[in-house]
Order: structure tokens, then sequence, then C-alpha cells
């Protein structure tokens, strides 16, 4: 197939069209498919452009281009997947998503896809897995069973056709298509959990086998990249995939969690060197603010009351306790890693937001500085907003807990100590899913993020919520928005910082 531009189209003026065809590249060939990158430059001018593109034989698409000095728009999805052939609304935000302001750039958080649903399900759907595990409430590993040739080619098939099968839904594909995005995987993406498994299971044969093969369709159909030949995105010396980027004086710096994950690390030291040097590297840029993604809150709820909640029941959630960032196993590189953050928002003079999902609910955690907040000459890059949207397709939270949680938090009050002289708390938003409904820690429902820069630099962080349906019908989309201040001196105790 081959890709051409149909036209180009701004508001005042167009600019110069490309001289030849994208450049075409083969990532993968699997029998008869071929997995093609394409790249393509679009020369920015003053004004915001409309680029449209076919592929012989298919329709046409088009994406937005922002002006040089346009404020850009951006939106944040997470957990993608129907958790059930038999949910047939879970494609609803996705085609409320067709609705809005078309956005710049789409940050896909994590869980884009999803080996371990009941269907497709990779312990099931392989039959030479049959003895390697055990599935009830926990799945059991058996880890002196070989990761055979023979299981490295199913394994390799399942991913193949699994990225196919998701990428292919309609109304994942037209957004997919419509806009530019960047991606970030989660545990999904290799199997529910991966990384906090003990020792003994997590660096099994089986295992790594499994991890190789989701990386390098990761890679591919994620990051559009292979491993022996990384995208030009992918920051210098590590042996994760964390990326970084830029886009009209906003910086995005993804990090890969998930590669180098154990029960006793989420970076590798020689990867926070690397990210470092990153941040260190965007102190000579223009950019008024920074993206992190962490694809695990930094804080969610309080976790001794989750704890708490859950015990005595049948839930099955130990490596997602184990995933928190407030585990006992990672309180110090927690540590570390906001410490890095709130040194590189002080020295460059602005402000920091970590983008988050997984969790199944949207919700802000607010995340203080004391030492630089206490000064007389302070400023609010002393406060990171770690705004969390979750899930855009499975299903959410239920409401039930989040009530409970929302009541545990109103009673007792908490504020989690990320490291010394450091704490964070949940915002509360200023009403629920509907001007009506009482204020809330909890979005549980469905709902992706959309984030709008203003000319001042202010950002308007909007969550788009899906309500409860009715027979049939999909559930009306509200919206929930918060406002967050450019870099201000002075200002930190306003309640949406």
């Amino acid at each position: 197939s081959e890709m051409c531009i149909r036209d180009r189209v701004s508001t005042q003026s167009t600019g110069p069209e490309p001289k030849s065809p994208p450049k075409k590249q083969t990532l993968l060939q699997k029998g008869e498919h071929h997995v093609l990158r394409y790249d393509l430059t679009i020369q920015q001018t003053d004004n915001e452009q409309t680029v449209t593109y076919q592929f012989s034989g298919d329709q046409e698409y088009s994406f937005r281009v922002p002006g040089l000095n346009q404020p850009p728009r951006f939106a944040y999805v997470s957990c993608a997947a129907a958790e059930s052939e038999l949910d047939l609304r879970s494609d609803n935000l996705w085609l409320h998503m067709k609705t809005i302001e078309p956005n710049h750039l789409l940050i896909h958080g994590g869980d884009q896809v999803y080996t371990d649903l009941p269907h497709p399900f990779i312990w099931t759907m392989i039959p030479r897995f049959a003895g390697y595990v055990a599935t009830g409430l926990k799945t059991l590993f058996d880890t002196s069973k070989p990761f055979t040739p023979e299981l490295d080619v199913d394994v390799d098939d399942f991913y193949f056709h699994m990225y196919r099968r998701f990428w292919s839904q309609q109304s994942v594909r037209h957004i997919l298509a419509s806009t530019p995005s960047i991606m970030m995987w989660d545990d999904h993406e290799i199997f529910d959990g991966y990384g906090s498994f003990y020792d003994e299971v997590q660096f099994s044969d089986t295992f790594k086998g499994v991890f190789k093969i989701a990386q390098k369709y990761f890679s591919v159909f994620q990051l559009g990249s292979t491993l022996e030949s990384p995208s030009s995105t992918t920051i210098p010396n590590q042996d994760a995939l964390s990326q970084e980027y830029y886009l009209n004086k906003v910086a995005i710096l993804s990090l890969d969690m998930r590669t180098e994950r154990n029960r006793n690390q989420i970076l590798s030291p020689k990867s926070w060197e690397a990210v470092q040097t990153s941040l260190n590297n965007l102190l000579n840029s223009d950019i008024h603010h920074l993206f992190v993604l962490s694809g695990v809150p930094v804080l969610y709820d309080n976790f001794e009351l989750v704890s708490q909640l859950i015990a005595g029941h049948n839930f099955d959630i130990e490596d997602d306790l184990t995933d928190h960032w407030a585990h006992p196993t990672h309180v110090k590189e927690l540590e570390l890693f906001v410490t890095k953050l709130f040194d590189f928002a002080a020295t460059k003079k602005i402000r920091v937001s970590i983008l988050s999902g997984d969790v199944h609910a949207g919700c802000m955690a607010v995340i203080v500085d004391d030492n630089r907040a206490k000064q007389p000459d302070h400023d609010n890059s002393c406060v990171i907003n770690n705004l969390t949207s979750s899930a855009i397709g499975s299903m959410s939270l239920p409401r039930v807990f989040a009530s409970l949680l929302d009541t545990q938090i109103t009673l007792t009050p908490f504020k989690y100590c990320v490291g010394q002289n450091i704490h964070a708390g949940l915002h509360k938003f200023k009403f629920g899913l509907t001007s009506l409904t009482p204020p809330t820690y909890h979005l549980a429902s469905r709902n992706f993020l959309t984030m709008k820069f203003e000319q001042d630099h202010s950002l308007t962080a909007t969550w788009h919520v899906e309500g409860r349906p009715m027979i049939g019908v999909p559930g009306k989309v509200s919206t929930v928005t918060e406002k967050i201040l450019p870099y201000t001196v002075g200002k930190t105790n306003d309640v949406s910082y």
C-alpha cells in the first residue's frame, strides 16, 4: 500500500507541499503481512493546518498540525480494551472523541491492548501453555517448565494477531488514523501484573520468553520502530524504552516503567541517570511545561486504607498493590523520582505535571515540596499535579468502592509523605459526574482527558466522563474541568494550583 498527501489546508495560508512521497520502511514481515512505517514531515506555518492523506484503496483521513505559536491541544487515554465481548458500549468514549475539537496529539498512557482478558487470554488461548499455569483465584506458574521454540512461535503469533485485532476496531482505528499518537506501555501489553511477581516467577524462562516477544511488538506497533533500530525519540544510554518528545514549547517525558520493573525497582539506576540527562538537556530548551508519563499514579488513594478494604475478600490484586508507588518496596524510588522533577521545575522555573492511568478512575493528586512552599519568594514550581485518567474502554472502578474511599477521605483527610518534606493529597473535584452531584475525589466511570493550553500558558484539564447508560442507550458524556496555573511567583494555595 502506498501513502500520499491529498491536501493541506490552513486557515489563512498553505505551507510548502512535500516534494516527494513519504518514506516507507518495513518494520516487520510475518507471512503475507507487512507492518510499514511512513515518515511524514509537515513544515509548520503561522496557522493551524489540516493535512489530508490516503493509502491506495482506502478512505481519506486528516489530522491537525498546530501553528508555530499556537497553544497545542492534547488528549490522554489509558486502559483501552473492553473486558467483555458483551460490553457493547466500550467504544462510547472513542466515538465521543470524534465529536470534539480535534487534538494535535493523543497520548496513550498504557494498557492500549490486553493479553489477559477473558478473550483473548494468553495462558488459555495457547494450547502449549497447558500445564504451565493453573488459573483460579490466583494464577500459579510452574517455573520449572522451559520456554520451547514451539512456544516462541505460538506466542509470537498471539501478540501479532492481538495487535491487529485491537488496532482494527472501527472506533479506535478512526482516532488512531486522525490524531498523531505517542504511546507507552504498561502491564497488560505483556500480561497482568508483569514486574510485580516474586523473583522465582518474574525471572523464569517462560516470563522472560513472553516478555521478549511482547516488547518486540510494543516497539513495532506502539513506538513505530524496532528493538534493533530504536526511534529517534528514544532516550539514549538506557536499557528500557523511555521516550522524549517536544511540541510547541511543551515537552513530554514518556517513562518506560515496565521493562526493568521487579518487586524491588521500577527503573534501573542506569535508566534514572538517562532520565536525569534528559532533564538536564531540557534546561536549555524554551519549554514552559513538562508532562511526565507514569503509568501508575504517584498517588491514587491511601495505600493502607485500600489494603484494609480488601482484607478478608477474595480479590486477586496483590500484583496491583505491589505496582503502587506507595508500596514499601518502591517508596525510596518514588522520592528519587519526585525530587528530580521538583529540582528541574525549580531550576527551569516552569510547571511540571504527571500523567497517569491504570486505576480505572479519574482523579487528581497534588504533590507539594514543603520546603520551597515555605520560602517567602516561593513560586508554584513547588507544586506538581498528577492527572489520572482511566479507563477509556475497560470497566471503571465500582462506584460503591469509590464512594467508600471518598467517605473515608472526607472523614479522615490524609497527606501522603512522598519523601523528606514532600507530601501529596487527592484533590476534590468541584462537583461530581454532573453539576448536581456532590464534590468527589474519584470519577468512577469511564473517562478520558483533554488538555488545552492558553496563551498565558495556563492549562485547562477536562475529564470527559461517561454517565450511566439506559437500556440499549450509551451513557451521556459530561465534563469535569480544572484549571492549572502557569508558572507564577507566590501562587501555591489556590485550590486548582
